[in-house]
């Protein structure tokens, strides 16, 4: 990926703050800063200070844990995404976090600034409300896909949702094996042995440190329903969070 800081427009890149009005882009637009992140970093999305994160060229792997239980995978969060909100409207009890899977550049803002312009909605309520029963929904979602679904299917999934958040002309996901073994909860070899198949029929080839989706349409074949559930979850977020 390459991000220029000399592009005035590149908020723009972002799903999010592309569908917010042309005034609330002037208002929130100075309390914007661009971001570097690296493979492996923590965004602080459960500490004082909190921000919002409107991804450009990274992506994140998106987890929830509660109780002192292990992480588990929700979704991944890049350019077509926001992070932050959830945590700023406290919409539930289980913890996110957010780790860079895909290092690149995302505009960080605090947390005040959408908190203010929350205050001035009428009803606030029901941001929260709706933002809450969405997070619910996807969470058991998650736990349904984990239960339920092999890890062909499961691991289709992941490279279909990571796909998204890529630029349009862009195809190559930088993950590595080990990395999607950890995200789905199996062994590296699995996806390796997975990964082999798959390039046979020429789905994907891998590299060092990356896969090429060479045939979107066979993962899609390959994949669970839950992939098509995550993106229209995706779609009706981002038409709420138009209104």
């Amino acid at each position: 990926f390459v991000c220029s800081r000399k592009n005035k427009m590149l908020e723009l890149q972002n799903s999010y703050f592309a569908a917010l009005s042309v005034a609330a882009q002037q208002r929130w637009k100075p309390h914007l800063f661009l971001k570097e992140f690296q493979v492996g970093e923590r965004l602080p999305l459960n500490q004082s200070g909190d921000a919002i994160y409107f991804p450009i060229t990274c992506v994140a792997v998106a987890s929830i844990h509660s109780n002192g239980n292990p992480s588990s995978f929700l979704r991944f969060v890049g350019r077509s995404s926001i992070i932050g909100v959830s945590n700023i409207l406290n919409v539930s009890k289980i913890e996110f976090e957010a780790v860079i899977c895909c290092s690149g550049h995302a505009f960080v803002m605090p947390g005040r600034v959408l908190r203010e312009a929350i205050r001035n909605l009428k009803p606030s309520s029901e941001l929260k409300i709706t933002s809450t029963s969405g997070v619910l929904e996807q969470v058991l979602a998650s736990a349904h896909c984990t239960q339920r679904h092999n890890t062909s299917q499961r691991v289709a999934r992941l490279l279909l949702e990571a796909l998204d958040h890529l630029a349009e002309e862009e195809s190559e996901i930088s993950l590595t094996q080990l990395q999607i073994a950890e995200i789905i909860g199996v062994r590296r070899e699995t996806v390796t042995t997975l990964l082999t198949s798959w390039s046979r029929i020429e789905a994907v080839s891998t590299g060092r440190g990356s896969i090429k989706v060479q045939q979107r349409d066979r993962l899609l074949e390959l994949t669970c329903d839950c992939y098509g559930f995550f993106l229209e979850s995706r779609r009706t977020e981002l038409a709420f969070w138009k209104t």
